[in-house]
């Protein structure tokens, strides 16, 4: 049984089954790069037959939830300590863990065509002309949309490196005759806007990369942006 905005939720039993050091290490500093801090993890959202129950799903049988991250180290730790415990706490529930699968990077080479796991948010902050700020997230079809998550990968690869922002262009469009939907998420009270659906990437390989490994788009390690490559979608 969760909340039907679950997102904190699963954040909160991720950062849990760290080791105290290495969650507060996330939490508190990321990797920095100038003014921003990223924590270079994303996850999806549960899989699963539920049922909703006024303000909460509930779950029958096995649930998946999906993991990823540039960081090796934080797979290995997560994977380590629900093998090691066996139960997972997810919210008020006890759950134990079946099955643990690590999947191998995929070979990149040119475009590919990827789907979302997690609704993917880009999103400005905007001032009116008499001073008030006002968050206006894209939508897909906004040329927006793509600049920003292309920004924002290769500020997570220069995080990542610990130098200056990557070199090279991602390039983040819609993929034809795919339609998105739209879906509002609150997280810790917050409303967030983000979408799902199928999106065709185009640039160097470790932009490419570092976007399946952190996600796209922004608010990754709150449970936005996770994306797999489509072989089907093809």
């Amino acid at each position: 049984m969760v909340p039907i905005h679950y997102n904190a939720v699963v954040q909160a039993m991720i950062y849990s089954s760290w080791n105290p050091l290495m969650a507060a290490f996330i939490h508190e500093r990321g990797f920095p790069l100038e003014s921003r801090s990223f924590r270079l993890f994303v996850f999806s959202r549960l899989s699963g037959p539920y049922q909703r129950q006024g303000a909460f799903l509930r779950y029958h049988g096995p649930i998946a939830l999906q993991f990823a991250s540039p960081i090796q180290a934080l797979v290995e730790d997560l994977t380590s300590a629900w093998l090691r415990q066996g139960i997972v706490r997810l919210g008020s529930s006890r759950l134990s863990v079946d099955s643990i699968d690590l999947k191998p990077a995929p070979s990149i080479a040119g475009d590919v065509l990827v789907r979302t796991l997690s609704p993917v948010t880009v999103y400005e902050t905007l001032h009116a002309p008499d001073g008030r700020a006002k968050t206006y997230y894209y939508a897909p079809t906004e040329r927006e949309f793509g600049t920003l998550c292309g920004v924002n990968a290769r500020r997570k690869l220069a995080a990542f490196r610990g130098r200056d922002e990557a070199t090279g262009d991602l390039s983040v469009s819609p993929a034809d005759g795919r339609p998105h939907r739209q879906v509002i998420i609150s997280y810790k009270g917050t409303v967030v806007k983000g979408w799902t659906g199928a999106f065709r990437l185009s640039g160097p390989p470790d932009l490419i990369q570092m976007v399946l490994d952190a996600g796209l788009g922004a608010k990754n390690s709150q449970g936005f942006g996770m994306v797999e490559i489509w072989e089907g979608g093809r």
